[in-house]
């Protein structure tokens, strides 16, 4: 959280925060300045070269409420009576169920993210059933 309120905004208003390779990493990187150099190195070899967006909260709230699709599936409840409860329609409850196949079978979240044709966040948030 210390880094999504530190990083700059994105052009479309969202918080994003480059990560560049390791060799480019400089000392005044908002990663090294928050997570310390070891830490950011890390961070940087497992992410390099991507945008690191924080979700608005329009996608957690959805994220959240889409977990509901396990909970009446396990309850019995048919397709069309999911996407009338959650307003979800019934393409999307196909996804949401591809992506959480994928993640049981391979244990991949990029795969499962592909699957269920998602965003990461999005998808970590669904399938994080700890809570």
């Amino acid at each position: 959280m210390r880094l999504a309120r530190k990083a700059p905004k994105h052009p479309c208003r969202r918080v994003s925060l480059y990560i560049p390779t390791k060799k480019n990493l400089q000392g005044d990187h908002l990663l090294v300045k928050e997570l310390g150099w070891a830490l950011a190195e890390a961070v940087c070899d497992e992410m390099h070269t991507t945008h690191w967006y924080v979700a608005s909260g329009a996608e957690l709230e959805s994220a959240v409420l889409s977990r509901q699709v396990f909970d009446l599936e396990e309850l019995g409840y048919s397709d069309q009576e999911i996407s009338e409860r959650t307003g979800i329609s019934p393409r999307r409850i196909c996804h949401i169920r591809a992506a959480r196949r994928a993640w049981e079978e391979t244990g991949d979240i990029e795969v499962a993210r592909r699957k269920g044709q998602m965003k990461t966040c999005y998808l970590s948030i669904l399938l994080n059933r700890g809570w």
